[in-house]
């Protein structure tokens, strides 16, 4: 991997967070409950539960800054019980 493609897969994965974290703020607002913190650390546990076993993880693109595949990917660490504890 290049710092080129590094550099666009950190970009895409910063910007998905912050749309993470924005909309997670705006529903709390609405709700009068701020469940931001609980969203952001059971991210958190499904990306370092992804980094030493992949399971097949899907990763953003390095040719652009790829928004969507990073939403993928942090679409699928929100599900790491299904694949940690899979049989």
């Amino acid at each position: 991997m290049t710092p080129k493609q590094w550099v666009h897969r950190m970009v895409a994965l910063e910007v998905a967070w912050c749309l993470l974290l924005a909309s997670c703020a705006v529903m709390g607002r609405l709700l009068e409950f701020q469940f931001w913190p609980a969203v952001m650390a059971w991210l958190l546990i499904g990306l370092v539960l992804m980094l030493p076993n992949s399971y097949g993880a899907p990763f953003p693109s390095g040719d652009n800054v790829d928004v969507v595949g990073a939403l993928r990917m942090l679409w699928w660490s929100a599900l790491w019980p299904s694949r940690l504890f899979k049989t």
